[in-house]
Parts: structure tokens; C-alpha cells; sequence
């Protein structure tokens, strides 16, 4: 299905049925996302950190696009928010947008955690590299792709350098993506267990290989600049999981039963406070 000139992909399948539009998901958490940070935080730590939320919104699912997730809906969408950050990093750091140097690191960080809360990132790839490893071609993206990241950045009046950028930091994904796929653990060799094992950490290892920057960055930082942006990552992290939650579980899901848990109950009680005036589009 296309729409305005680019892709209407899917952000999340029930009964193999698409159930949520994935620019309307990345829509609703990037407009829950600035919200909370423009009329919740204050302070001048936080002066950008709202465009952070609304980048970090727009792009924490646009793994989500890959065609093997969109070509087999019953199998998942495990290890999206690892192609969802490598895609996001090759668009920041080749300047395809405007924005600071090191803001890439809040960035990079909520998204690849934003579901930490149900397991860590390398329990959630676990299948990941099997489904990379028998695909029978290159072409890991769906065509027309940048067009929907162009809308999406641009209808925020996000400045987009050029599409040509966008195009160029998408095949970078697809490189990454390919030649690392020895590093994304495989069901049949990784056993699940509690604790930090070495097998655990070999894999955390390989997975910061795909972000060369990132450490080098964050480790530039001394003293007072590191513990303010330790601070941010963290911040805004917390941010993109409670805008995440609200759009899957409750504007998404089955709000009656997500509001028998309290912890739902404060979620929708901040979220219609601080965003009472935008319009989200519940599926």
C-alpha cells in the first residue's frame, strides 16, 4: 500500500493482520515524546533535549521497515530497535540532518534500550541473525524508504540536508547489518541465562562494533560534561520507553485491561495532561 509517495508499512500485526501503520506509530511517540521533555523538564540541560525526543521518536521503529519483518508478520519484529538505531546512526553521523555532533549519543542509546524493560538487547535479537543469515538477497530495506524518512523528519520541520543523504545512510544500514551478521547471537547457538556470562558480553562487544563512534564520543567527555550527558541518555531513555508503552499498550491495545495495572493508570494520567492538546491517531 503506498501513500503520499512513499511506503505504508506496518508497525505491528495481529492475526498476521497490520493493525498500526508504522508512520503513525512513529508520529504519536515522537509527539508524546517532545511533549514530555518541552512542558515537563526544565532547566538548561534540557533546552534541545526536546528535538532529541522528537528525532529519537520518529526513528526508534523505522527498523521496523526491513523487509524480512514486513515479508513474515507472524515471526515478530525481535531485534528491530538494533536495525532501528544503525539506521539512525548513519543518518546523524553523515550530517544528513541538522544537528549537534554528540547529540547521536541520547539518541543512539533510548533507542536501543527502549524495550530493555522486557528483556536486554541481546536476549531481544536472538533470532535476528538466523532471519538475516537465510535471506536470499542484499536488499534488506523496502524501496522508497527514504521518502517516508523524509516525510517524516520534514514534517516536523526537521531540516533534511538532502535526500540523497537519507538514501546513502539507508544502503550504510544494509552494509552494517550484513557484514555483522556473525555478531548478532543465533537462536541455535545463544542459551538465554540470567547474570553477565562472557558469551553475554562477547556479544555486547560485537554489537558496539556496529557504532565506532559511540564510544569514541563518549568517552571524549570529562567530568562534568560526562556525568551531564550520562544523565541525558538516561533521561531520555526513560522518556522513549513511557511514549512507546502508551502508544502499543494503551492507544494501540486493549486500554480496559492495560488500566487494571496502575502502572498504565499514571502513564495515561501523564500523557493526557501534558499532550491534552495534540492529536494522536489511536488504530
Amino acid at each position: 500500500m503506498m501513500n503520499m509517495g512513499y511506503p505504508r508499512l506496518c508497525a505491528f500485526y495481529k492475526d498476521k493482520q497490520c493493525i498500526e501503520y508504522l508512520d503513525t506509530h512513529l508520529t504519536n511517540v515522537a509527539i508524546i515524546s517532545a511533549n514530555i521533555v518541552s512542558k515537563s523538564l526544565h532547566g538548561k540541560i534540557y533546552e534541545e533535549m526536546d528535538k532529541l525526543a522528537l528525532i529519537s521518536g520518529l526513528l526508534h521503529d523505522i527498523g521496523k521497515a526491513m523487509n524480512l519483518y514486513q515479508k513474515e508478520p507472524g515471526k515478530g519484529f525481535s531485534g528491530h530497535e538494533l536495525v532501528s538505531a544503525i539506521i539512525a546512526y548513519n543518518i546523524i553521523v553523515n550530517k544528513c540532518i541538522d544537528i549537534e555532533e554528540k547529540s547521536f549519543l541520547p539518541i543512539i542509546y533510548a533507542i536501543l534500550v527502549h524495550h530493555q524493560a522486557q528483556d536486554p538487547l541481546p536476549w531481544r535479537v536472538s533470532n535476528l541473525g538466523d532471519r538475516l543469515s537465510n535471506i536470499d538477497n542484499n536488499k534488506l530495506f523496502p524501496d522508497l524508504l527514504d521518502k517516508l524518512l523524509l516525510n517524516l523528519l520534514e514534517k516536523f520541520g526537521l531540516k533534511v540536508f538532502s535526500e540523497k543523504c537519507i538514501r546513502k545512510a539507508i544502503e550504510s544500514s544494509e552494509a552494517t547489518l550484513l557484514n555483522n551478521i556473525h555478531v548478532i547471537p543465533r537462536r541455535h547457538s545463544y542459551v538465554r541465562k540470567t547474570g553477565l556470562n562472557k558469551e553475554y558480553m562477547d556479544i555486547v562487544a560485537g554489537i558496539e562494533k556496529m557504532f565506532p563512534l559511540y564510544n569514541e564520543v563518549l568517552d571524549s567527555l570529562e567530568g562534568e560534561e560526562y556525568i551531564t550527558m550520562l544523565h541525558i541518555l538516561r533521561i531520555l531513555s526513560g522518556i522513549l520507553m513511557i511514549s512507546d508503552k502508551y502508544v502499543s499498550v494503551i492507544c494501540r491495545g486493549d486500554r480496559e485491561k492495560a488500566l487494571s495495572n496502575p502502572y498504565y493508570i499514571s502513564i495515561e494520567k501523564m500523557i493526557n495532561t501534558i499532550c491534552k492538546e495534540e492529536k494522536l491517531i489511536c488504530n
